[in-house]
């Protein structure tokens, strides 16, 4: 372990977008998942703790969530997957951050509910979330609140701004962890970030590789599916790997994919 992982994750099948819609309780802007999208989450969650068990039974998991009810389920569903197969079972956080909520095309605020039943004010959707943190979650879980830090958030938003916070984001996160090792960091967010992100990575990886590597085809270094990722073309909790060492460099480590049957 002398190096750390970061896992880019993509929320569970959401209800809005099947037969099920009429079914959806949350508001229309921020719908909830399907059973099929809990079972992907937990199966998701359970191939990523298998997978990097070395690295959560020695470190914390630092897993951190879009505040949308579809992703706080998904990384709820994933954290209690990964709960029976880990020994590490105390040390654990999940990180509600506004700066993970997906991009913002509308003119007013949808940033939902669940920012201000945390505060301790009540809406009249909390008994929905109220359902959502009862049911998957105890009292070893530290809810820590964090909002943008770079500027108001605009409504609507432009993509490119979209991608700047979540880059933004992201860099927050290796900044952290540059100097250490053995970290898991997985971030539980919307199609936007997760291409934002790869795209990102991937353009540090090629910068690193021409820097140090005289070679003119890099693109074998990794899917070309990276390249051309956007928020619509991945499926559902579709996880991308990277390693970084100590140093802050990156490289693509591998994409964990939910089993085929669920």
């Amino acid at each position: 372990m002398n190096d750390n992982i970061i896992i880019l994750c993509r929320h569970g099948e959401r209800i809005d977008r099947t037969n099920h819609r009429n079914e959806q309780r949350a508001n229309k802007d921020d719908p909830e998942l399907t059973q099929r999208g809990n079972d992907l989450a937990k199966n998701i969650g359970k191939k990523i703790a298998t997978k990097f068990k070395s690295y959560i039974d020695k470190n914390d998991i630092k897993l951190y969530s879009s505040p949308f009810t579809r992703t706080l389920e998904t990384a709820l569903s994933m954290r209690n997957e990964m709960q029976k197969i880990i020994t590490n079972k105390d040390r654990q956080e999940l990180l509600i951050v506004r700066e993970l909520g997906e991009w913002n095309l509308y003119k007013i605020d949808i940033y939902p509910t669940i920012l201000y039943y945390l505060n301790g004010k009540k809406q009249k959707e909390t008994k929905l979330y109220e359902d959502i943190i009862l049911n998957k979650t105890n009292q070893s879980i530290k809810y820590d609140i964090k909002y943008i830090d770079n500027g108001e958030v605009k409504y609507p938003e432009k993509r490119e701004e979209a991608d700047k916070r979540y880059i933004n984001f992201l860099q927050k996160i290796l900044n952290e962890i540059k100097g250490t090792t053995g970290n898991l960091v997985i971030l539980v967010s919307h199609g936007e970030f997760v291409s934002a992100c790869c795209r990102y990575l991937c353009s540090l990886i090629k910068k690193q590789i021409e820097k140090n590597i005289k070679i003119k085809d890099i693109k074998n270094l990794w899917p070309d599916f990276l390249n051309i990722i956007t928020g619509d073309n991945q499926k559902y909790c579709n996880s991308f790997c990277f390693k970084f060492d100590k140093n802050g460099n990156v490289s693509f480590y591998d994409t964990i994919l939910p089993d085929e049957n669920i």
